[in-house]
């Protein structure tokens, strides 16, 4: 709207119209920009993972931190799939005032051949950078191998499981399949239902409809998916599941050539009572067979002591910055595990070689590939402090139980260069000595000798502002900026200054000229953090060493 056009408008219609261009500027704002600040990450999967020979499948590429699309990436690269470029999809989620972006290129991919088909990873472009995906497999079997039953000329449900041994604590992927015969007209009305103690059960997904060929018949099949995860072992059943369908069994005026999704699922099913059918639609309730299932234990032998729990297949990379630190200096590091299994049971990997590293609580994050987050990426990020001089970055050990081959798998991270330089920061001194002079009932108590030095938290101050200008790390450096921050080393120092009038003069005075100097001197953030916990020590010898001389006075 020109300029011209608003002077013609009331002065309300004018006020709205800016505020609604304001309005919309601002949402319109965060858009221009790729949103890198939080960090790129990429990552792939098949949706869902298991198929039949010929039934497509959607293959997606999940970049999440930035909304810029660069162009579409390579078409994947595998032995026995067909892949087709379908487009991209943009999803926007703001949480607390913090939005994310997730950028997702869908391909749709079509099994040739049957087995475990893997795709190499993707290399996509970003800004300059090259990411690439990790690698993933689709599980391709024959039509019916997993032995759904004879149809009886009506509807059934087949529960579908991996065609291999099963295990305690895996994450099995699981189909649900209401199968009814193609000519007959239906509709789902009530997700699957059943339940079972000797499993946990993941979350079920929506239906995903395709038409199969049973016994030399057509149905018509809407495929639920789940997880289940064995807690015990043994012959274990489970239960028939149920669902609840509305289905008509016959249908006048029906053409031979077979029924589309949007008939089967979408359209109205007492519409062909109006059309002239005199078929009547009605409620039924599908009840599958139960099944009894083999569970075995994990194997003990060959069993690495870094195994944790993991069981599925995964890659495992990782990262740490800066290369060049100074000794007692944080090293972050982070931590990409990869691939398909249970990630709800896999912690932080131990280090290959923890001598000399003091790590710190990790952060954890999680992106599912996948509905039933089977497959995606964890990862973890966290801060480890060299205590001697190193040449090699921290390298993370990932030991998993691979229970399609029945085998356990370790691999590590890759090495990578890093230099330490810098002279280890000095051990705390030990507390002073109990003793035994008792002072007089009526001696004023000594006089501070460390009064000059603690008038005021200068020094610490100093020390502070040395360690921002040397390059602190960011946390570091809101803490002292802060009057907060500052306010704590003045209380640690005042309670120091308080407790020493009641320890042994002489020691008093060296163990606070010690630690002050050392506190204000400290060069690094592993000396700083040495020296307030040698001051936290001493605080707390000099408060037992006050508490001792008054039980002495009482008795």
């Amino acid at each position: 709207m020109t300029l011209h056009a608003l002077t013609g408008l009331s002065p309300l219609r004018r006020l709205l119209t800016a505020l609604a261009g304001t309005v919309l500027l601002l949402l319109l704002a965060p858009f221009e920009q790729p949103l890198s600040a939080q960090g790129i990450s990429i990552n792939a999967g098949f949706n869902p993972a298991t198929t039949v020979v010929g039934e497509p499948v959607e293959f997606n590429v999940i970049i999440s931190g930035t909304n810029r699309n660069q162009g579409n990436p390579p078409l994947p690269a595998a032995d026995g799939i067909q892949f087709r470029y379908v487009g991209p999809q943009m999803s926007t989620v703001i949480n607390n005032f913090q939005m994310s972006v997730t950028l997702t290129h869908r391909f749709q991919a079509i099994p040739q051949k049957t087995g475990d088909i893997e795709v190499a990873p993707i290399a996509v472009q970003i800004d300059g950078n090259t990411y690439q995906t990790p690698k993933v497999t689709l599980r391709v079997q024959e039509p019916g191998k997993n032995g759904n039953p004879e149809p009886n000329n009506s509807a059934f449900i087949d529960i579908e499981f991996p065609d291999r041994p099963l295990y305690v604590g895996e994450n099995i992927p699981v189909n649900i399949n209401l199968c009814v015969p193609s000519e007959i007209r239906w509709k789902p009305l009530r997700m699957p239902e059943f339940e079972t103690d000797n499993f946990t059960r993941g979350p079920v997904t929506q239906p995903f409809q395709h038409q199969q060929d049973i016994g030399g018949r057509s149905f018509d099949i809407a495929t639920f998916r789940t997880t289940l995860t064995p807690i015990r072992s043994g012959k274990i059943k489970l239960p028939p599941v149920r669902s609840l369908v509305t289905m008509q069994t016959a249908r006048r005026g029906r053409g031979g050539g077979g029924n589309t999704f949007e008939e089967i699922f979408g359209s109205d099913p007492f519409a062909a009572a109006f059309a002239g059918s005199t078929s009547v639609m009605a409620e039924r309730h599908l009840n599958s067979k139960e099944k009894t299932i083999d569970v075995l234990e994990l194997p003990t032998s060959n069993r690495p002591d870094t195994f944790r729990g993991a069981i599925g297949r995964f890659e495992i990379r990782s990262t740490s910055k800066p290369d060049s630190v100074k000794l007692g200096d944080p090293v972050t590091s982070t931590v990409h595990i990869s691939g398909e299994g249970n990630f709800d049971r896999i912690d932080l990997p131990p280090l290959q070689d923890a001598k000399g590293w003091r790590p710190y609580p990790p952060s954890t994050n999680f992106q599912k590939a996948d509905e039933i987050a089977r497959t995606g990426t964890k990862t973890f990020e966290l801060a480890l402090v060299p205590e001697e001089a190193k040449t090699v970055a921290p390298v993370f050990v990932l030991s998993y139980f691979d229970p399609a081959t029945g085998t356990y798998v370790t691999k590590s991270s890759d090495a990578r260069r890093l230099e330490v330089t810098g002279a280890p920061p000095p051990a705390p001194e030990p507390p002073p000595a109990p003793t035994n002079n008792r002072p007089a009932e009526n001696t004023p108590p000594p006089e501070d000798p460390t009064a000059s030095l603690l008038k005021t938290p200068s020094e610490v101050k100093d020390a502070a502002a040395r360690l921002l200008a040397e390059g602190a790390t960011p946390a570091l450096k809101n803490a002292a900026l802060t009057a907060g921050g500052l306010a704590a080393f003045g209380l640690l120092i005042a309670g120091l200054r308080r407790a020493l009038h009641r320890t042994p003069r002489q020691q008093a005075a060296a163990q606070a000229r010690t630690t002050i100097r050392a506190l204000a001197a400290a060069k690094s953030t592993g000396e700083l953090h040495n020296h307030v916990v040698n001051c936290l020590r001493l605080l707390c010898t000099a408060r037992g060493h006050a508490a001792a001389r008054r039980l002495r006075l009482a008795s």
